[in-house]
């Protein structure tokens, strides 16, 4: 069974540190900065800033993708809803991951 680790936690409480150190190998990692300093290439832009459409295009293309080849998926949230983050657990395993 595939499994999705959901990190959450506010601003600046390490989760990049963490999903990069413990589940960048066998996961594909979908984090909307990293996807926005690809399309930024070193150009100073307050984030989403005009590349939003590109980071919600690039983002749905590459959560589909580990989907539909079942790969193991790292993400990081801030969490701050519970009821929007028990939605996303509920769907995701009605697709068949395991959330941890």
């Amino acid at each position: 069974m595939p499994k999705i680790v959901i990190i959450a936690g506010c601003i600046c409480a390490e989760k990049t540190t963490l999903r990069k150190e413990k589940y960048f190998k066998g996961f594909v990692n979908i984090d909307a900065s990293d996807i926005f300093l690809d399309l930024c290439k070193g150009e100073f832009l307050d984030f989403p800033s005009i590349h939003e459409i590109e980071l919600e295009n690039i983002g749905s293309q590459i959560a589909n993708e580990a989907i539909n080849n079942k790969a193991n998926i790292a993400i990081e949230i801030i969490g701050d809803n519970m009821e929007i983050l028990l939605s996303l657990i509920k769907n995701i395993k009605s697709i068949g991951y395991e959330v941890k």
